[in-house]
């Protein structure tokens, strides 16, 4: 096709009806296509979000205390464990590498925009056993703000966790 925006029929022009994923609902945070007007809610509460914080240890919880099942990575297993999730502000443009290395059990893990709208990444097994720890890369922009999603692979693997996010690409 030639330049444009592919619209929900598939054409290429400019898509004006704000559904960036055609799924028939106008979506906040896709393509900016209100010019800015609209605001995304955040999927986590004042309590996880991590402002700009880097380094080790920046997160943690455990899939055994209760709270809503609400956000599942593309790559989750079966859990119906509780999730965790945690705004993250990144503090300067580049890589940054959000990791559960440090957990005791099989993790998962997302990261989402703000409003846990729009998946863009997903991890499950990044170290392989033994471990099955999780890793996924964010490339980040000064003051976007991302939703990170920590969990358990499956519903018979529980545990603490804790989130790392370290500047560079994940290895």
């Amino acid at each position: 096709g030639g330049a444009g925006i592919f619209d929900c029929d598939m054409w290429c022009a400019d898509d004006t009806t704000g559904d960036g994923d055609c799924d028939g609902h106008m979506d906040c945070g896709d393509l900016d296509y209100d010019g800015g007007d609209c605001e995304v809610s955040a999927c986590y509460d004042a309590d996880h979000d991590l402002g700009s914080a880097v380094g080790d240890g920046v997160g943690s919880g455990s899939t055994d205390t209760y709270t809503d099942d609400m956000y599942e990575g593309s790559c989750f297993g079966s859990s119906e464990n509780p999730e965790t999730v945690f705004g993250w502000t990144a503090p300067s443009t580049g890589s940054f590498c959000a990791d559960t290395f440090d957990s005791g059990f099989d993790t998962a893990l997302a990261v989402f925009d703000e409003g846990c709208g729009v998946e863009l990444g997903c991890s499950e097994d990044y170290l392989g056993a033994p471990g099955y720890r999780s890793a996924v890369t964010i490339e980040a922009t000064e003051g976007d703000v991302f939703a990170i999603v920590v969990d358990s692979y499956g519903s018979w693997d529980t545990g603490d966790f804790i989130l790392d996010i370290n500047e560079g690409a994940c290895e």
